[in-house]
């Protein structure tokens, strides 16, 4: 597979990209002053750096139907394609960036799926929701500006684009910044999520009582997961995944904060 760029482009920001490392950390950011785009841990290059990218990791792994097809909406250091080739090996990957220069880094610098293994699009992420025919059963959102999310992701007609995209029984997740409890303009988002999708989850996976990472799940599906106490037992089993003690009360800590939103 190729890159592709099928639809007219929107400017990329004006701003130099920069990979650096520190001791066993290599990152990328925009700008020299810019938050991390993403990391990689050379030592343990399977786990994920940062804790919303491990708990993406640990509700990937128990979805209770391995997906056809896989899409990640903002590439960044390809952290999500490179856990979902070692979860499920036999899916179709998708990987769409308005930066090209960001998909060759990450599959230069940070171990994510080349050309061969995922179908890469340079183009605006909205723009590829609301014009491709092509359906995912998984898709994962994480498209940023700076260090905030793009405003459009939590609008109800990127919402509708992305319903008309998913397969019966798919399911999206969004990397968003926000508080716990929600508040505007989340609450009008997960008001209008109610009339498209059947379940909805909502995981803080930063610090308490701040704005932070959460993950947001929005799944055709009624119960798109099947939670495992010794998920990462199970998880190391099939695929080679590094973990320890922390990663273990870590897991422990996200099923106490998950909540599952009422229909």
């Amino acid at each position: 597979m190729t890159s592709q760029t099928p639809m007219s482009l929107l400017a990329p920001q004006e701003k130099q990209m920069h990979v650096a490392q520190k001791g066993q950390l290599r990152y990328m950011r925009f700008g020299l002053n810019g938050g991390w785009q993403g990391a990689l841990s050379l030592r343990f290059p399977t786990r994920p750096v940062f804790p919303y990218q491990r708990a993406f990791e640990y509700l990937s792994a128990s979805l209770k139907r391995s997906p056809h097809r896989f899409l990640s909406l903002g590439v960044g250091t390809g952290t999500a394609l490179a856990t979902i080739q070692r979860l499920y090996p036999q899916t179709l990957l998708y990987g769409v960036d308005i930066v090209g220069e960001v998909i060759e880094t990450a599959i230069q610098h940070f171990q994510a799926p080349d050309h061969s293994a995922c179908q890469y699009y340079q183009c605006d992420a909205i723009q590829f929701v609301e014009q491709t025919q092509l359906r995912f059963d998984f898709i994962f959102v994480d498209v940023y500006l700076e260090d905030r999310i793009h405003p459009i992701i939590i609008q109800s007609s990127f919402l509708d684009a992305l319903e008309r995209i998913l397969n019966n029984k798919g399911t999206v997740i969004f990397n968003l910044i926000a508080k716990t409890p929600p508040v505007y303009p989340y609450t009008l988002f997960l008001k209008y999520s109610q009339t498209l999708f059947r379940s909805r989850i909502w995981l803080p996976v930063g610090m308490p009582f701040i704005e932070g990472n959460l993950l947001c799940v929005l799944s055709k599906d009624a119960n798109p997961f099947q939670f495992h106490s010794d998920y990462l037992r199970n998880i190391r089993s099939r695929a080679n995944f590094y973990y320890n003690w922390f990663d273990q009360l870590e897991c422990k800590l996200w099923m106490h904060r998950l909540q599952i939103l009422n229909s």
